[in-house]
């Protein structure tokens, strides 16, 4: 008996692994990738995410797109980038790379009902940063309600509860099992079996020509756009830019030797100016403010409800580039 068990458990854990393996990123998240299915951040903000899936010219699964709810009754779009995004692999992809070509590109992988966006990735991704959860609100079936005579579990008004309050936020069961995830283990060994099941299923004929005619095209996209920079850069338009940019730099350099930055010491609201005006407006205690070095420039305090020059605190010509403590 106790080998009979063995060999169930045995098989069962053979076909876990089997059917986990061939879940590619589109197989896996097809069914809730329509646009309509509702993804939830696992954060406190739980903004919500639709996605669609983008083909390429021949039809096949390319990337994902997507509209983002931040809440503030705009929605975002991240649309697929033929000639920027990548997968990892052209037919059986695990990670779809948004920007690719450094390691801060976001990568997308979907893993039990669960997407992640992941970044930082080292060589082959052994190691990564999580970067956002999104946990589809699957529509839960109502259980059937339990017959008479079974005895209730234990702390079962606390998980009422519980399930009350995550309802009442747009969560479900779900979501809230995602709490006791070992995410970054889920993600580790769901890469290692897809990487197994990449190197079982090499390019053929068709897929290496597929491929050849999309790096063509890259390849066009990025000589067009590198003639058109090269067209900008040695424009006048570009040169006049340049000019204006390097202008307005030096007069900022300029104006810095002739200024100095006062702090506000004095543990209350007070002015700053030139002694005809406030020319500096009032600074908050502990904030400074910069003001001009070629004049004199006294500390303004408040005299019932108007302000008065009180104390000189910088004479002209003094700290040019430099800070005074008003104390």
């Amino acid at each position: 008996m106790k080998h009979l068990k063995s060999i169930l458990l045995s098989t069962t854990f053979c076909i876990c692994l089997y059917t986990t393996a061939q879940e590619n990123l589109f197989t896996a998240i097809t069914p809730y990738a329509d646009g309509k299915m509702e993804f939830m951040t696992l954060d406190e903000y739980r903004y919500k995410h639709t996605y669609t899936i983008a083909k390429n010219k021949f039809g096949r699964n390319a990337g994902l797109e997507a509209k983002i709810d931040h809440g503030d009754g705009k929605i975002k779009t991240q649309e697929w980038r033929p000639y920027f995004d990548e997968l990892d692999h052209y037919t059986h992809p695990a990670r779809y790379i948004y920007g690719a070509g450094n390691n801060q590109a976001t990568s997308f992988i979907f893993v039990d009902k669960v997407l992640y966006k992941i970044w930082y990735c080292s060589e082959g991704c052994e190691d990564f940063k999580i970067q956002t959860i999104l946990v589809p609100l699957i529509k839960e079936e109502k259980k059937e309600t339990a017959g008479k005579g079974k005895k209730k579990k234990k702390g079962g008004f606390m998980n009422k509860l519980a399930a009350k309050m995550g309802k009442a936020m747009g969560m479900n069961a779900h979501y809230m099992a995602q709490n006791d995830v070992d995410h970054k283990a889920r993600i580790k060994d769901y890469l290692q079996a897809m990487k197994e099941v990449q190197l079982a299923n090499p390019y053929n004929a068709q897929t290496k020509a597929e491929l050849a005619e999309l790096k063509a095209d890259k390849d066009k996209e990025t000589d067009e756009i590198n003639r058109v920079n090269a067209e900008y850069y040695n424009s006048e338009e570009y040169r006049e830019i340049q000019k204006r940019d390097a202008f307005f730099a030096n007069k900022a350099a300029e104006d810095a030797k002739t200024e100095v930055t006062l702090k506000n010491l004095t543990g209350k609201i007070v002015g700053f100016g030139n002694g005809t005006n406030m020319t500096g407006g009032t600074v908050n205690p502990g904030a400074m403010v910069t003001v001009s070095c070629e004049e004199d420039i006294y500390l303004y305090q408040v005299a019932g409800t108007t302000y008065k020059k009180s104390r000189l605190v910088n004479s002209s010509g003094s700290n040019c580039e430099g800070a005074v403590d008003v104390k």
